[in-house]
């Protein structure tokens, strides 16, 4: 699930929520139907995103993609909260045993499960893509929340601006 964060920018409760009828891999995209702002969206499946799917047990059409790990029967145990506890749990003992958190004391630096979410970001305003294309990706309503990754590509206005001289 970390992996599928990282490389398609979902938020947890999207991953969570994915069923074996929004992966296509016949094109290589995943349909978000339910998202935090209730627009659907397309996340498109990298060669490793793809591998780690194509792997994984396929169930029915209908069945999530995660079905085991944070569902009891069919109640859905999101109401309470507890599939973010647990995958935050489970994530926080491995970033723990990794020390990435090592001297952190201020919350808002921990390495935490939506930091992978926050990393697909960065990349891609560190590769130059626009802030435009990153907001589709990422499913966020509106640019100002896609502008905090601005900061990543300082040199795109700079060669944007270079890219008009003629010799």
């Amino acid at each position: 699930m970390a992996y599928l964060s990282i490389y398609t920018g979902l938020r947890a409760d999207e991953i969570f929520n994915l069923k074996w009828q929004d992966i296509d891999l016949n094109n290589n995209v995943i349909h978000i139907l339910e998202t935090k702002n209730t627009e659907a969206r397309t996340a498109y499946i990298t060669k490793g995103v793809r591998d780690i799917l194509k792997n994984k047990e396929r169930g029915p059409q209908n069945q999530y993609v995660f079905p085991q790990e944070f569902r009891y029967g069919t109640v859905k145990l999101f109401r309470g909260n507890v599939k973010k506890n647990q995958i935050g749990n489970t994530f926080r003992r491995v970033v723990e045993k990794l020390g990435l958190n090592g001297d952190v004391e201020d919350d808002r630096y921990k390495v935490v499960f939506h930091t992978l979410r926050h990393t697909f970001g960065s990349w891609l305003a560190i590769r130059g893509e626009s802030l435009q294309t990153i907001k589709e990706l990422m499913g966020h309503r509106r640019i100002s929340q896609t502008e905090r990754y601005a900061h990543l590509c300082p040199d795109m206005k700079k060669q944007a601006v270079e890219g008009l001289h003629e010799d």
